[in-house]
């Protein structure tokens, strides 16, 4: 076994199984984080380091669709909703809650958001978390009357 070999694995070690930070393993070792940070690099190109992605809740089919949605109408973004209901009412839960979520991602200050109505939107109020704090927000009311 090389001497660089022993190194690129005894980072990963600490890196990976260890949990320690790349400026850790750098003082522990007496290097420069950016000998630990291209260690791992080789280790990894070597097979030393091996990344495996687990689907543990078999959502893999929710995240390719969403992306062959974003690639087939070029669209900035796209959440499909899980729901283990068929009830209209937890339905209606289900999505409110995903786009309200959405929504806190998205939202902030100065902005101006044309809103409707509906049982799905006052759902996805219902569900906002209200921790978020916004300055200069418009809503705009998208339907009825408005005088000109």
């Amino acid at each position: 076994m090389t001497e660089k070999y022993r190194e690129r694995l005894k980072i990963a070690k600490y890196y990976h199984n260890d949990g320690l930070t790349q400026q850790e393993i750098a003082d522990k070792l007496n290097v420069s984080r950016p000998t630990v940070s291209n260690a791992l690099k080789k280790a990894k190109e070597e097979g030393i380091i091996q990344v495996r992605v687990v689907d543990i809740k078999n959502k893999g089919g929710l995240v390719n669709l969403e992306q062959e949605l974003k690639d087939a109408y070029d669209l900035k973004e796209v959440r499909l909703v899980d729901c283990n209901s068929e009830k209209y009412e937890d339905l209606i839960n289900c999505i409110g809650a995903t786009a309200a979520l959405y929504l806190e991602d998205i939202i902030n200050d100065n902005l101006k958001i044309g809103i409707s109505w509906g049982s799905t939107l006052k759902s996805m109020v219902d569900n906002l978390s209200g921790n978020k704090r916004i300055n200069n927000l418009e809503l705009v009311t998208l339907v009825g009357d408005q005088e000109t």
